[in-house]
């Protein structure tokens, strides 16, 4: 199977996380380490999916969030076959679904360069599709939510989404900077862990670099997020 159809764990979770939002890395390797999926690695030792352990993880979350079936259960169906048979009534299109998905999110330039232009959207444009006025548009470029430059992409599109739905809720544009900020400092440690592996005309060195660097994101989210947890736990206890 061609190294374009693997996905990295990172793009399996950003695409599970719709349909089941408390999926996690942790909550993956777990699956993995219960011996519930059946992954590849990668010479640097990271997990690599296929389009079928991708639908057979799908399925696990969907006994055990619609189910409410136990792992056990679980596994027994999974050595009988059974959820491939459950498969075939689910749309066929999945696989399309994904493959999109990672081709519009993923760094790796040759899934990028299969045919998908990145989206360049002009002030006018981007204005129209965000719902921003122009004034907060100014304004939160002021504060480096977005670049100053001509056009606009897909993640300053979410970014704007984002802040749309932010600023109801008694934020102000110079709030969101602390966002900013602290995705500065993730992007900046990953880059500065992997810099050696991204530089030069090693190829397999440079996917090992990028592989490398979607994990150090991912996992650094992961951990963001539930340290952002416990701390509002720790809010709403007075204390």
């Amino acid at each position: 199977m061609s190294e374009d159809k693997y996905y990295l764990i990172s793009q399996v979770v950003e695409d599970l996380r719709r349909e089941f939002p408390d999926i996690s890395v942790s909550k993956i390797r777990y699956f993995d380490n219960k011996g519930l999926l059946n992954l590849q690695r990668s010479k640097s030792g990271y997990r690599r999916f296929r389009q079928e352990d991708i639908d057979q993880l799908r399925w696990m979350l969907k006994q055990q969030s619609k189910n409410f079936l136990p792992l056990k259960v679980i596994r027994n169906r999974l050595a009988s076959g059974e959820w491939k048979q459950d498969l075939k009534t689910v749309s066929k299109n999945t696989e399309t679904h994904i493959a999109s998905h990672a081709a519009t999110n993923s760094s790796f330039p040759t899934r990028l360069a299969s045919g998908h232009r990145p989206m360049e959207l002009t002030n006018a444009e981007f204005i129209k599709k965000s719902g921003l006025r122009e004034a907060e548009l100014r304004e939160l470029q002021q504060h480096k939510l977005f670049s100053n430059k001509k056009t606009f992409n897909r993640h300053d599109l979410e970014v704007a989404r984002l802040a749309r739905d932010l600023l109801p809720l008694g934020l102000e544009p110079r709030h969101l900077r602390t966002y900013a900020l602290a995705a500065e400092r993730q992007a900046d440690l990953a880059e500065r862990v992997t810099r050696t592996l991204l530089v030069g005309n090693d190829t397999q060195k440079r996917k090992d670099g990028i592989e490398q660097l979607h994990a150090i994101a991912t996992l650094g989210c992961e951990m963001q997020r539930v340290i952002l947890a416990r701390l509002l736990e720790e809010t709403e206890r007075g204390g």
